[in-house]
């Protein structure tokens, strides 16, 4: 049986025991301080009857010896206790974990840099030995030219030496001042041609070495500045690293503080919710308990007094069940003033017209049955015809009685009490469910009460 309506008995008591015989496990039992405590077992139990009946659970045995029960010993029993989650350990797991993947990504960036930072160096000392290598060669190859220049200008110098000496002889002046000019002639030419040779290889050799002084000097600096960009690397690697811990350690932080402030808030509403529901409970157990004897199941029979509806007995009866629903399901008739007692009145002077028009009818049968003889003057039955005619009428008045009855009670409370019903939704905050949980337990009982209210007024 869905949303089984709750009593709250004490256990092992005579009153549990005569529950759980009477109505088995069609009703929830919570233990506690009972909830109706009559004069005697008797009067509790017929308490606990007439709420569970207007909630629509009826009894299933009703064959019980109240006076046969007795109390039952409780035994107490040990419940473990769930073992807590450590939240401080599981804090200090999720910081060791960060700081691994920290220390892993420096390392990481280290090996990176420091293998870029060992290729750069390789590839500027392999651009500097090949350019010590081509200037060895370069200063190999002006020295052969030299060498070769040098050789040619000494035959050059021959070759001249000799004309100069035939043309002396073919001229006669072989010994002559002019011969001895020619010849200093060509040497001077030959010692400037060779001291030009001379100059141009020592130029080319100097510029070879400056160049490559120059590019040890450029490869020097090169290997600084690499050196210089790895540890720059190493050190915005770590800065990197230390900010995705420290972002790291803020979440879990951020993550703790919400969730101590959801479960802080969570539990200040369920506190909020327990409170109310059991004030609630205390309400209606007061009431109920001061008015279980009378606030009873409306019968017509009780409205009589002698042989014609007391309708002020009617009005209070009517008033009782009003009361009854407004404080069961929540609303306030104090909220709605003048309002609230207008419509009362007018629903009570409405459901008296109706009664006392079939009063007047069951009295006009009635006094037909007088004049046939059949009833005297008192309105006592003379026949059985008659007795059996007269139960008829009055049992269909009483029917039409409890009809108006019925509709006046709907009008009245049935609009209202339907919007203070209002199902729940999941809250954010609440990860667990609990507090969820608890408000579709108060809301699923309090709307099978509902509903067995609205069956019972015909809605």
């Amino acid at each position: 049986m869905a949303n089984k309506p709750t009593v709250i008995v004490t256990q092992g008591s005579v009153d549990e025991q005569a529950l759980r015989k009477q109505y088995g496990d069609t009703i929830d039992y919570k233990y506690g301080n009972n909830q109706f405590v009559g004069a005697d077992r008797a009067a509790t139990n017929t308490m606990y009857a007439q709420y569970l009946g207007n909630l629509g659970v009826g009894r299933q045995n009703t064959d019980v010896d109240l006076n046969s029960l007795t109390s039952q010993p409780v035994q107490q029993q040990v419940v473990s206790q769930p073992s807590r989650y450590d939240s401080t350990q599981a804090t200090a797991d999720i910081q060791s974990s960060l700081r691994q993947n920290s220390d892993s990504y420096m390392t990481n960036q280290k090996a990176q840099l420091d293998a870029a930072l060992s290729t750069q160096i390789k590839m500027l000392q392999s651009a500097y030995e090949k350019a010590i290598s081509d200037g060895q060669i370069s200063v190999r190859d002006a020295q052969d030219n030299f060498v070769k220049q040098k050789a040619s200008l000494e035959q050059q110098a021959y070759v001249n030496a000799e004309r100069t000496a035939l043309i002396s002889q073919d001229m006669g002046i072989q010994n002559s001042q002019q011969s001895l000019g020619l010849i200093q002639g060509d040497q001077a030419r030959s010692a400037t041609l060779k001291n030009a040779n001379m100059t141009e290889r020592d130029k080319a050799i100097f510029d070879i070495q400056t160049r490559l002084k120059s590019l040890g000097t450029q490869t020097a600096l090169s290997v600084t500045d690499a050196q210089a960009q790895h540890d720059y690397g190493l050190v915005a690697a770590q800065a990197t690293a230390d900010q995705q811990y420290a972002q790291g350690m803020l979440g879990i932080q951020s993550d703790a503080l919400n969730a101590n402030r959801n479960q802080q808030f969570a539990l200040d509403n369920m506190s909020t919710a327990n409170d109310y529901q059991l004030g609630q409970l205390a309400t209606n157990q007061v009431y109920q308990q001061e008015n279980m004897k009378t606030a009873q199941e409306f019968a017509v029979e009780n409205m009589y007094t002698g042989h014609k509806l007391d309708l002020e007995k009617l009005d209070v009866q009517f008033e009782r069940d009003v009361k009854m629903a407004e404080i069961q399901f929540g609303y306030s008739s104090s909220l709605q003033g003048s309002a609230h007692a207008n419509a009362m009145a007018q629903a009570k002077a409405n459901m008296r017209d109706a009664v006392a028009e079939e009063q007047a009818k069951y009295d006009l049968f009635n006094s037909r049955l007088v004049k046939q003889g059949m009833v005297d003057d008192n309105g006592k039955p003379l026949t059985v015809e008659a007795e059996i005619y007269q139960q008829q009428a009055k049992q269909a008045m009483d029917k039409s009685v409890s009809e108006i009855y019925t509709k006046s009670i709907a009008e009245i409370t049935v609009e209202k009490m339907k919007k203070t019903l209002i199902e729940p939704t999941k809250s954010f905050f609440d990860w667990s469910g609990t507090v969820y949980d608890k408000e579709m337990e108060a809301y699923n009982a309090e709307k099978k009460a509902q509903d067995a209210w609205l069956k019972k007024y015909g809605q």
